[in-house]
């Protein structure tokens, strides 16, 4: 999966908190937008479940898991969290990370 796609799928996600959101909290499309830290405008509930919607979103289209309601980076402000780039950066590492995993692991077993 490229980065190009995770940042559709993140847009997919937005597009799903923005239509429960008040338009004065909608989250905008874009690759500086925060999501984690100040100058967010979700709420703690709101970061949850966009977190969660991309996870199942990355799920469903790449058969892999990652895992972004993880505390240590959930609280961190200026983490992989913190903006819709970091978010596609960090997703990407994960599905990179576990490819490279079970791909060693097939690799082993022949």
């Amino acid at each position: 999966m490229s980065r190009e796609e995770i940042l559709l799928l993140i847009d997919a996600a937005i597009d799903e908190i923005n239509a429960q959101t008040s338009s004065q909290r909608r989250v905008a499309k874009s690759e500086g937008t925060v999501i984690v830290g100040a100058g967010s405008s979700l709420d703690s509930l709101g970061i949850i479940n966009l977190l969660a919607s991309l996870e199942a979103k990355v799920a469903g289209a790449t058969g892999r898991t990652v895992n972004l309601l993880n505390d240590d980076v959930l609280n961190d402000p200026t983490g992989p969290l913190h903006t819709v780039a970091s978010i596609a950066e960090y997703v990407l590492q994960q599905i990179q990370a576990e490819t490279t995993l079970a791909d060693t692991s097939r690799r082993s077993e022949a």
